[in-house]
């Protein structure tokens, strides 16, 4: 199926809080095993979210995550993904989103390194499959 998100810089990426109200966070997004995936913190409160509550919306967005009117809000499922599979969507991130990637991320990887911290970005992943309509 083939869906908005494909051709996607950026998507907000909804996930719901134990109140059930919805928190919008925008990210880059790639094509992963029949769904798509980003790279996160471990420790992330979407991480968090997912593993509390799996089903998640998805917009296409621009980079601070405004959804533009008239795009549709694509339910789906989301799942956190172990170590090996993250490193796989972190080398598809890097791939696709090049220039920005050395602009934003690995300075920050560098910075935690030189501070003792183990690198955040690329130590976890999220994919999400849009639900069938």
């Amino acid at each position: 199926m083939t869906t908005e998100i494909d051709a996607a810089k950026y998507i907000a990426f909804g996930t719901y809080k134990k109140d059930g109200s919805l928190v919008s966070t925008p990210t880059w997004v790639t094509p992963f095993e029949n769904g798509y995936a980003f790279t996160t913190d471990t420790g992330s409160f979407k991480v968090k979210r997912i593993q509390r509550r799996a089903d998640v919306v998805v917009s296409v967005s621009d980079v601070r995550g405004r959804v533009s009117t008239g795009r549709a809000a694509l339910p789906g499922t989301a799942e956190v993904l172990d170590n090996a599979r993250a490193l796989r969507v972190r080398d598809l991130i890097k791939k696709k989103y090049r220039v920005g990637w050395y602009l934003t991320i690995a300075p920050r990887n560098v910075w935690n390194r030189l501070r003792g911290r183990e690198s955040s970005m690329g130590a976890g992943a999220i994919k999400f499959v849009l639900s069938q309509s």
